[in-house]
């Protein structure tokens, strides 16, 4: 996943953009060692200061080519319920999984 974040700098005139992968430029902003780290508590300082960090900004996925906006942060995001256009419900993980041709193995 690639995206454009807008990351201000002290002077905060210009906004800089901000390139690679989401969980990268994450890890980056919260200064922490590895993405491990990223196991956030919800409501946690930490939590508190990514989600408004990423509010609103735009990310492009690689895969779907489409455009996004970050409008919150989902702990848990792989356990998260939607219905396809098949009217069939199943969990952000089981999607992803499906798509990646695991299945197929």
């Amino acid at each position: 996943m690639s995206f454009h974040l807008p990351q201000l700098f002290l002077s905060q005139i210009s906004p800089s953009y901000k390139d690679g992968p989401l969980e990268k430029v994450a890890v980056e902003y919260l200064n922490l060692r590895d993405m491990r780290q990223l196991d956030l508590p919800m409501g946690g300082p930490q939590y508190r200061m990514l989600e408004r960090f990423l509010k609103n900004v735009q990310i492009t996925t690689k895969t779907a080519k489409r455009t996004r906006i970050i409008r919150a942060l989902c702990p848990n995001a792989g356990l998260f319920e939607f219905t396809t256009r098949d009217g069939v419900t199943q969990t952000v993980s089981v999607r992803l999984w499906r798509n990646s041709n695991l299945s197929n193995l």
